[in-house]
């Protein structure tokens, strides 16, 4: 008999610290995007045609707090391969969606 805690039950408390942090930082990035995100924002000019999709700011930073939101809490709730083989697309479907609207909202 072995008293050893299996490893994925190893530190509770920090993986829910980590996965806490993960979640408010990933949402301020989102919320913080989407706020300041507008192109008239600060006196700019809006351009007629909008940025493709990879070369526009808000989405790609709207997109990363959205993958770090959902993504790292999810593999942090049981840390093994096959979570993170789970927890990658999720979040990579969930930071196209985040990415998307958030786009659409700063577009006006």
């Amino acid at each position: 008999m072995t008293d050893s805690i299996p490893e994925r039950h190893r530190y509770p408390r920090l993986r829910l610290f980590l996965g806490m942090s993960a979640v408010i930082f990933g949402l301020g990035l989102v919320v913080l995007v989407s706020a300041v995100g507008h192109c008239s924002a600060f006196g700019g000019a809006c351009p007629s045609d909008p940025p493709a999709l990879w070369d526009d700011d808000v989405f790609g930073s709207a997109a990363a707090g959205g993958f770090i939101a959902v993504a790292i809490p999810m593999w942090l709730r049981e840390p093994t391969w096959l979570r993170l083989r789970t927890a990658m697309p999720v979040g990579l479907a969930v930071a196209v969606v985040v990415g998307l609207i958030a786009r659409s909202a700063a577009a006006g």
